[in-house]
Order: structure tokens, then sequence, then C-alpha cells
């Protein structure tokens, strides 16, 4: 289990993050992005018109792993990340 201490959690809007979720190759994949909020309208037009996403691209990823879904541990940081309450 990760030890974090609250204060060192960086604050993020909640509207900058975005949980891509996918496959390659077979693999399911799942991406925390925090996207730079003058390529949204990019990134959004991006998930409009499928293909390839390159994370990078848009901002920059938070947290990444392979599976369907994040664990619990990772969402809960997304939740503290964005003020969400657990």
């Amino acid at each position: 289990m990760m030890d974090i201490a609250l204060e060192d959690i960086e604050k993020i809007p909640a509207e900058d993050v975005f949980l891509l979720q996918g496959s390659t190759e077979g693999k399911a994949y799942w991406r925390y992005l925090r996207i730079e909020k003058r390529k949204k309208p990019l990134f959004e037009a991006a998930l409009r018109n499928g293909g390839d996403i390159r994370p990078n691209d848009f901002g920059s990823v938070l947290y990444a792993g392979e599976g369907d879904e994040p664990p619990m541990a990772i969402q809960n940081l997304i939740k503290l990340h964005t003020g969400q309450t657990a």
C-alpha cells in the first residue's frame, strides 16, 4: 500500500482529469490523464474521431496500468487530487 501525505497530493481541477481505457494487441489498459486546458478541445475531437490517442500530445499521464479498471487505491488518489469525496 502507498503511504502519501495529504499535503503532498497535488490539487487538480476535476475537469482536467480523464480516464482513458482501451486495448492494444488484445491487452486492456487504463490511463488517468491530465489534459492541458488549451488542448482539451483537440483531445475531445480526437476521442470523437476514434483512432490512436497519444496522451502526451494533450497533457500528461498521472497514473497508468494494465487491466480493465484502475485499482481502487488509484481511483481514491484521483479523488484526492480532484477534491472529490472518497
